[in-house]
């Protein structure tokens, strides 16, 4: 099964004095793969201009953006449709630069200590085999109640467990923390999720990949609890959500940011 995703996704920072200079990272492309296929993007910066693109070390597109002088506005529009396809989740082998191995290791964004054994203990069989993994997904989603506004982006696993709530971006860190302390690669992806009756959202949503050898990368989406089908655009992956934040940087002047977003998700 395959379907087309239509997408448009506008943000936008807002300064009350004009910029003395701004350098950001976009993370907002998606490359085809034998999960998706790219019908057409683009990626428009309003107030600033694209100073190069490049593949990161985790096989992401990156847009390297400056500032126009004295802006007061930096607007980042990506847009564009996709065809995905149902692969059960399975990602297999995406592009990447990075040996599997380095996603073993923890980060400050997924270590969890010994609080991983509150969810551990709660799955049978193996650990690492598929069954075991879903029994992991479940047994997070279950303890820890997604509820927005509780965390923030920088927020780490354990803030979220000690809380007992968080959002997808919570989720896919417990996960990764939980399958890092026992061996087991894990990463982070983020993209786009087609809600039901539901085309306008307020972000984009995050999952977390295990790596199985006999299959390759294998998506758990634990906030939803269900493995990633068509109704899941792929955008960047890396070891958490620093690897893909979907735009950052430096700004000098201007004073306080604000930044609103506009978020279309919608099938064709």
């Amino acid at each position: 099964m395959s379907r087309l995703l239509r997408i448009v996704h506008e943000t936008s920072y807002t300064y009350p004095e004009g910029l003395s200079h701004a350098v950001l990272q976009v993370r907002l492309s998606p490359k085809s793969s034998e999960c998706q296929q790219i019908e057409n993007w683009q990626c428009q910066i309003e107030g600033g201009k694209k100073e190069a693109s490049f593949l990161d070390h985790n096989g992401n597109i990156v847009f390297l953006v400056t500032s126009s002088p004295d802006t007061t506005e930096i607007k980042v529009i990506s847009m564009g449709s996709v065809k995905i396809f149902d692969q059960n989740g399975i990602a297999r082998y995406a592009q990447s630069l990075v040996p599997n191995w380095l996603f073993k290791n923890q980060t400050s964004l997924t270590e969890l200590g010994n609080l991983t054994n509150k969810f551990t203990d709660e799955c049978d069989g193996k650990p690492g085999n598929v069954s075991w993994l879903h029994d992991l997904s479940g047994a997070i989603r279950r303890q820890i109640e997604y509820k927005l506004a509780e965390t923030e982006v920088n927020s780490s696993a354990i803030a979220a467990v000690r809380k007992g709530l968080g959002v997808c971006q919570d989720h896919a860190h417990i996960f990764i923390g939980c399958c890092r302390s026992l061996g087991i690669p894990s990463r982070y992806v983020s993209g786009y999720l087609l809600l039901d009756n539901n085309e306008e959202q307020t972000a984009m949503h995050a999952w977390a990949e295990a790596f199985i050898p006999s299959l390759g990368w294998v998506g758990f989406d634990v906030s939803n609890g269900v493995a990633p089908d068509s109704k899941y655009l792929r955008i960047a992956q890396g070891r958490d959500y620093s690897d893909v934040a979907p735009i950052k940087g430096t700004v000098f002047g201007g004073l306080e940011e604000v930044m609103s977003v506009k978020l279309i998700v919608q099938q064709q």
